[in-house]
């Protein structure tokens, strides 16, 4: 009995180690593309990796501030501090929950573009 239980007890810890080494790459993929995201204009949303779905929402954890540029002078824009929550799962079996913080912007000051000024320049 004891020789079984050793033996369970690896297996169960194997399934572990494999199931970790299936998430990184997956949520490696997931951090770079909401990374993509500016959490100012979209608070939540999901996608598809690889046959997990990613599911993942934005929330305000700093107030909102004015930029300034080095002198203390306000600047064209307004920042957020969101953190991301994102959950990675599997035929409706939940894999793993991470957490990053990034900012969010936008410009309200100064003078905006025209819709189509600068496209194709880039």
């Amino acid at each position: 009995m004891a020789m079984y239980s050793l033996y369970n007890t690896n297996l169960i810890s194997l399934l572990r180690v494999q199931d970790v080494a299936q998430q990184v790459p997956i949520a490696r993929y997931a951090l770079e593309r909401i990374a993509t995201v500016d959490p100012w204009r979209e608070q939540a949303g999901s996608f598809v990796v690889d046959g997990h779905d990613v599911t993942w929402t934005a929330t305000l954890v700093e107030p909102v501030r004015h930029g300034q540029n080095g002198t203390g002078i306000r600047n064209g824009f307004d920042f957020g501090l969101y953190e991301v929550e994102f959950e990675i799962s599997r035929q409706g079996r939940r894999i793993g929950v991470w957490r990053t913080r990034q900012v969010g912007f936008e410009r309200v000051r100064g003078l905006r573009p025209e819709p189509g000024f600068g496209e194709g320049l880039f």
